[in-house]
């Protein structure tokens, strides 16, 4: 028997521009109130909708001081890496602001950052968002805002640029980082049209992100409104139902087109497996794979990107594994490159929870190898599938050979 290669499985929704992310939100994130009770009330929805902030019921802001808010959002449950470029399309909706003889003052946001916790309520790092305020009719103001936020409250502006252009209150937000440039950079755009043409409304950016946030960091986004009454402001009082809705588009990582290749066998003494050469079941072979970043984009500038990822085995209908067992012990350890990452059964090996880790950086190729018992009855049709898993957006690639 020997390996013969197939064409790599690509999932839905890879290209050769880059790797999309998940789409399942809800365990990605962590959903959770800022200021009164509105996530639980409407959880996401099909279309990955999240309601994040109402006006419609009490119980759905809170008191603060004189002022009353609604607030609630989202934290990624786990790091998301600094060190290469990625990119998340939202899509918000946020009620415009109108003018109602009960209130002194109200504005309305949609914000979206890096935090060093995953606790929205208790976001600490830079942030960006947009807003619409008012406190009469005549003087309703746009802004986009970058700033420094410290247990969920923004302590400083790096800076703030008012407007009076037309607020869609349907409309889109990118937030992309460059890594290279070490730079976050947040655009609206108020259709799909500008989003394609790169045609913003409102912009702004942060720079020295690595600086301000370390290598890395959770991503975070709340949307909320603040309002003021002008009479007897403790007391809650029903108005014109406002609500901020925050639907994900996607979380893409544009420079990352990853491989699985040169999937080869050898016997314990070393020797590779060639064509035609006999395995007996039950005996111990070593797999080894090529993993890397074919996508030369990401060494553009002189800077190397590097992608943190996991190798796994895959063993599903599509992409099936059989004929093979990974082990690991002492005397037959996974390695990347010369480096031993697992001696014993642990998360970090093939069939672990996590799978290897491995670091791509550049387009730099990195062999992974570990050891297998030849299972099965002689004759059988043997296949090995892999996956490889992206850390930050839990992106897949796979790649199945047939033995």
């Amino acid at each position: 028997m020997a390996l013969v290669p197939t064409v790599p499985f690509v999932r839905e929704g890879e290209t050769a521009e880059g790797l999309e992310g998940t789409t399942d939100y809800e365990n990605y994130f962590d959903l959770s109130n800022r200021f009164g009770t509105v996530v639980g009330f409407e959880p996401f929805s099909a279309d990955k909708t999240i309601r994040v902030a109402d006006t419609s019921a009490q119980s759905f802001g809170q008191l603060v001081g004189n002022d009353w808010i609604s607030s609630s959002g989202l934290a990624s449950k786990k790091h998301v890496s600094l060190n290469h470029d990625w990119e998340v399309v939202l899509s918000f909706y946020c009620s415009p602001i109108v003018s109602i003889n009960t209130l002194s003052f109200m504005n309305s946001y949609v914000a979206i950052g890096l935090t060093r916790n995953a606790n929205v309520g208790k976001v600490t790092g830079p942030a960006a968002g947009i807003g619409q305020q008012w406190g009469s009719a005549s003087t309703i103001q746009n802004y986009v805002a970058a700033s420094w936020m410290s247990e969920g409250q923004t302590q400083y502006d790096y800076s703030r640029v008012l407007d009076t252009q037309s607020w869609n209150s349907s409309s889109y937000l990118v937030m992309r980082l460059d890594a290279s440039e070490n730079k976050l950079y947040l655009n609206q755009y108020n259709t799909t049209y500008q989003m394609q043409q790169n045609l913003a409304v409102r912009s702004t950016s942060i720079d020295n992100v690595r600086g301000k946030a370390g290598s890395s960091a959770f991503i975070f986004l709340f949307g909320g409104f603040n309002w003021t009454y002008a009479n007897n402001p403790t007391q809650y009082q029903s108005f014109a139902n406002c609500a901020a809705k925050i639907t994900f588009r996607s979380m893409s990582l544009p420079n990352l087109t990853p491989e699985i290749y040169d999937i080869s066998l050898y016997r314990a003494d070393g020797t590779r497996i060639e064509k035609d050469d006999a395995v007996q079941t039950g005996e111990t072979v070593q797999v080894r794979c090529t993993v890397r970043n074919s996508n030369a984009s990401a060494m553009s500038g002189g800077f190397v990107e590097q992608y943190p990822v996991h190798l796994k085995l895959a063993n599903t209908a599509q992409y099936p594994t059989s004929g093979l067992d990974p082990f690991v012990d002492s005397s037959h350890p996974v390695r990347v490159d010369e480096t031993t990452v697992a001696a014993s059964s642990s998360a970090d090996t093939p069939t672990g929870a996590n799978g290897v880790p491995v670091t791509l950086a550049g387009t730099t190729p990195v062999t992974v190898s570990y050891w297998a018992t030849v299972s099965g009855e002689a004759g059988d049709a043997v296949m090995l599938s892999q996956q490889l898993i992206e850390d930050s957006f839990q992106g897949s690639h796979y790649a199945t050979t047939k033995l």
